[in-house]
């Protein structure tokens, strides 16, 4: 399985984080991309109670799906067999945090494409992780 082409063209990704005391936070990751199956990189736009969490606990969780529609459910329903995996979990530990030019300019540029050059003037940094274990989401 390749997962980097999996977590590249999922159309809904997920960042979670905890704080040191437990407390959960999750926003939607649009910037996360994952150049190889051992790494994950995003971009930093308004995501400051989950980098918080980032910099104290080193851990991050991701979650990348693909929307799945009535036919995937009908199949799996017939057969018992999903036609393609709905998503994975990547769990992660942080390595840095970034404003290289090299790492940050095509994030700002898929954003940019995206969502348009306001959102993209707020992108401040980019944080690398290393991929620990992957799990698909299980039903």
């Amino acid at each position: 399985m390749n997962y980097s082409e999996y977590f590249n063209v999922a159309l809904l990704k997920t960042l979670a984080t905890v704080d040191e005391n437990g407390i959960p936070t999750a926003c939607p990751c649009g910037t996360a991309t994952m150049p190889d199956d051992h790494t994950i990189i995003i971009g930093c736009v308004g995501i400051v109670r989950s980098r918080e969490n980032i910099r104290k606990t080193r851990k991050a969780t991701f979650m990348a799906q693909k929307p799945v529609d009535p036919e995937y459910w009908k199949q799996y329903e017939e057969t018992g067999e999903k036609p393609y995996p709905a998503g994975y979990r990547f769990y992660c530990t942080f390595i840095e945090e970034t404003e290289d030019e090299t790492i940050m300019k095509p994030i700002y540029e898929r954003l940019k494409d995206r969502v348009g050059g306001r959102i993209a003037d707020k992108l401040v940094s980019a944080m690398k992780f290393k991929v620990d274990e992957i799990r698909e989401i299980a039903f």
